[in-house]
C-alpha cells in the first residue's frame, strides 16, 4: 500500500501486524513504519531488535543490509551484505539494483562486496554444472 501512496492504509496495516503478531514480523513492520515516518532512530532500533532474533541466513542478512541502507547506516549495511554472501546469498542483480543500497553504487567497498558476490555466483555455477554433468 505504501508504494501505491496509500499511506494511512499502510500505517494501519503495519500497526495491526505490530499489535496482533509482534515478534519477528512485528519488528519488520516497525522498520517499515519508521521508513514511512522518516524516523531514522526508530528504524535503527527496530533493526537492532530484529537482529536479536538470531535468524541468520543469507536472505535475511541481505534484507537487513537493505534495511540499514534505507537508514543510511553504511558500515552495518556492508557488514550484513558481507554476511549475506558468506551465508550463500549472491544474487548480484538484486544487490546491484536495490534502491536501499543505491547511494553506495560507486563506493569502492560496495563494489568490492559486489565483486565478491559475483565470484561466489560464478563458483556456484561451475559447481552446479559439474554436479549436473553440464558443459
Amino acid at each position: 500500500m505504501y508504494r501505491l501512496n496509500k499511506i494511512p492504509e499502510a500505517r494501519e496495516s503495519l500497526q495491526k501486524v505490530i499489535t496482533q503478531h509482534g515478534g519477528l514480523w512485528g519488528q519488520v513492520a516497525k522498520i517499515h513504519l519508521a521508513l514511512i515516518d522518516q524516523d531514522h532512530q526508530a528504524g535503527l532500533e527496530a533493526i537492532a531488535e530484529l537482529e536479536k532474533s538470531k535468524v541468520y541466513d543469507g536472505e535475511t542478512s541481505y534484507y537487513m543490509a537493505a534495511y540499514y541502507g534505507f537508514f543510511n547506516a553504511r558500515e552495518k549495511a556492508f557488514a550484513k551484505l558481507n554476511q549475506a554472501i558468506e551465508l550463500g546469498y549472491f544474487n548480484v542483480e538484486f544487490i546491484r539494483n536495490n534502491i536501499a543500497l543505491q547511494q553506495w553504487r560507486d563506493d569502492p567497498e560496495f563494489l568490492a562486496i559486489l565483486a565478491k558476490a559475483e565470484q561466489r555466483q560464478v563458483e556456484f555455477l561451475i559447481f552446479y554444472k559439474q554436479v549436473e554433468g553440464l558443459p
